[in-house]
């Protein structure tokens, strides 16, 4: 009897660490395994190290069965769209059983006791309480679950992979899902971790590597993956940064009225006007982060906003649920379970494009616009139709 499990990630790029919990996954009773990732730009405000395609490619040769991606308007979302966008798509497949997700902490009835309160009036009234004092959300958060939690459920909120877990679980009870929480022990390299541990590297770490030059990267990645990243950079395919659309990036702010910043996703308190004055006045990328930032804004929350400009990625498209299903790529096991009846149409050939409504085809052509900027950032620019794109399909050993 088979048992479908899905994972939603960026892969940016496929690690050890990834390969683990694909293996543990099996060890789980996952017959089938669904890799919902990120586009071509990722949460935290940047463009992928490596196109979508490729790590669709990576994920195919490492255990994953199907690669549905989550289109870059919700892949650079909040950790709460994001999340929410990932299991919206897993729901929308009808055939998951499991969503399968590493964790620090690994305890299910702490992290669904978090998530009931986080979907609470009291909550909402305890947050407001600690934001009106001027801490970032983050703060606010954590301070709010220590008063009427404790202290051991506000440290599980300090850790990346818990607070996902945590806004997977919120959705999972929003969408009234059948599917099933099935958190992994984290146990390897923690997120963003400055340096390697034993053969486990961090997403970060190896990410600098590879933008240095450094081949330290190799080893922290299945052999599966080496040969295919090393061709990408031989190709000048990779690494993709956003060195290469900086002046862009300052041109297109500087062009724009405090309205538009105000149009954004997550603006809030002011901001606007901040970015506003900032893109004004700077004369580097590096001078407009350090001008917008403050204490209560992260890093990552102004690396968002200044992408979600640049990219024309506003509230109104962030607001939508995604309106069809994009494969990037399947063995035979994926291609069974593309044979089920889903609740949005299915992207994977052209001619599927042509059959969504104009709404989903409006927003089709948004994120394909977003792509072709994407392939603008390699170190060598390549021709790109995210319309013809063929998904890639892997043969049986």
């Amino acid at each position: 009897m088979s048992k479908i499990g899905a994972v939603i990630c960026e892969l940016n790029p496929l690690h050890n660490g990834h390969k683990r919990l694909i293996e543990l996954s099996k060890q789980h009773g996952i017959t089938h395994l669904i890799g919902i990732i990120s586009g071509n730009f990722v949460q935290r405000g940047e463009p992928s190290i490596i196109s979508c395609q490729t790590r669709a490619q990576l994920a195919l040769s490492c255990g994953f069965d199907l690669l549905i991606e989550i289109p870059p308007v919700w892949a650079m979302a909040t950790a709460e769209k994001f999340a929410y966008s990932g299991v919206y798509i897993a729901q929308s497949l009808g055939c998951v059983d499991s969503l399968i997700f590493g964790s620090e902490c690994c305890d299910f009835r702490l992290l669904d006791k978090i998530s009931d309160f986080l979907m609470s009036s009291l909550f909402s009234k305890t947050l407001k309480t600690y934001l009106d004092l001027g801490l970032t959300f983050a703060a606010a958060r954590e301070l709010a679950i220590k008063d009427i939690l404790g202290e051991r459920y506000a440290q599980s909120v300090k850790k990346p992979n818990d607070i996902l877990a945590v806004e997977y679980f919120k959705t999972l009870k929003t969408l009234g899902s059948s599917i099933k929480p099935l958190p992994i022990k984290r146990s390897d390299s923690f997120h963003d971790s400055p340096s390697p541990s034993g053969s486990f590297a961090s997403s970060s770490y190896i990410r600098n590597c590879l933008t240095e030059n450094n081949n330290n990267w190799f080893k922290y990645l299945p052999h599966e993956c080496q040969e295919i990243i090393s061709k990408q950079i031989l190709d000048k395919q990779a690494p993709v940064t956003i060195k290469p659309m900086e002046r862009a990036i300052l041109y297109k702010l500087k062009t724009m009225s405090k309205q538009d910043f105000l149009s954004l996703p997550d603006i809030s308190e002011g901001l606007e006007n901040r970015i506003f004055a900032a893109s004004s006045k700077a004369a580097s990328f590096k001078d407009l982060i350090s001008m917008i930032k403050t204490k209560r804004y992260t890093h990552s929350r102004i690396k968002r906003l200044i992408m979600y400009a640049f990219l024309g990625i506003y509230k109104s498209d962030q607001e939508q649920n995604i309106p069809y299903i994009k494969v990037l790529g399947a063995d035979s096991k994926g291609l069974e379970i593309l044979k089920n009846s889903f609740t949005l149409p299915v992207v994977s050939r052209h001619c599927d494009y042509k059959k969504l409504d104009s709404p989903a085809k409006n927003m089709f052509d948004k994120n394909a616009a977003i792509d072709k900027i994407y392939s603008l950032m390699a170190p060598e620019i390549s021709p790109f139709n995210g319309y013809n794109r063929k998904i890639i399909i892997k043969k049986d050993d």
